[in-house]
């Protein structure tokens, strides 16, 4: 099987994002969403796995946030969130 791409960049997604992907092509039915974001613990069999997912994003962007924060501490001529 191969790697589904990003189609924005070309680039291979990875792992995580391809298999929830096929999991999601593999039990859809075709039936148009509602058209509003839903939590990941709302996803059919995701309870599971909702606070581990939970945990890892959440400390992927607490240790985003800190690194950031204690970067431009260090040069106050950048902001640290840049838009």
């Amino acid at each position: 099987m191969a790697a589904a791409e990003a189609a924005e960049f070309g680039e291979p997604l990875d792992a995580s994002t391809t298999l929830l992907l096929a999991n999601y092509f593999s039990q859809t039915d075709g039936t148009p969403g509602p058209g509003i974001p839903i939590a990941f613990s709302e996803l059919p069999n995701a309870t599971l796995y909702a606070q581990a997912f939970q945990s890892y994003t959440g400390a992927k962007l607490g240790s985003t946030i800190t690194q950031r924060l204690i970067a431009a501490h260090h040069d106050p001529t950048t902001h640290p969130f840049p838009v």
